[in-house]
């Protein structure tokens, strides 16, 4: 029985060590796994980070209000550098919390973003809205 009881113990230990907290207090580094992009009048283009120019990974510090391409490589180059993403930072507006979500959003080179994160598991959805066109990024995040 003290084997089982024990057995039972280093099983649960797992959930404990990988929950994160996503509620806005701690900074967060999140995957992208996917990205939409759609423009008026065409179809929607979806595909991997790497071939929408988007970075692997984006670090969101809400201490400093920021979101900040992460890593190293090309995608953050070219996040940079390309016209569509001038910048590889963009500063959060406003933090709120709604049934088990984390909301952010904020504005950058005359576009507007939200993202929402599972407060539970780290999924991450982003939304960029711009001047006939949008984009959707589908990721994951982990507490920092």
């Amino acid at each position: 029985m003290k084997y089982l009881i024990l057995s039972v113990s280093f099983c649960m230990l797992p959930i404990q060590v990988y929950a994160g907290d996503f509620s806005g207090k701690k900074s967060l580094l999140c995957s992208v796994a996917e990205a939409s992009e759609c423009s008026a009048g065409s179809d929607c283009l979806t595909s991997n980070a790497a071939n929408m120019d988007l970075p692997n990974f984006i670090s969101i510090n809400f201490k400093k209000k920021s979101i900040t391409a992460a890593g190293k490589g090309n995608a953050v180059n070219k996040v940079a550098t390309k016209k569509k993403f001038k910048a590889a930072q963009a500063d959060i507006t406003s933090v709120s919390s709604s049934k088990n979500m984390t909301i952010l959003h904020g504005t950058q080179n005359g576009r507007g973003w939200s993202a929402a994160i599972n407060q539970s598991t780290g999924v991450m959805s982003l939304a960029v809205s711009g001047d006939s066109v949008g984009f959707v990024v589908q990721g994951a995040c982990l507490a920092k």
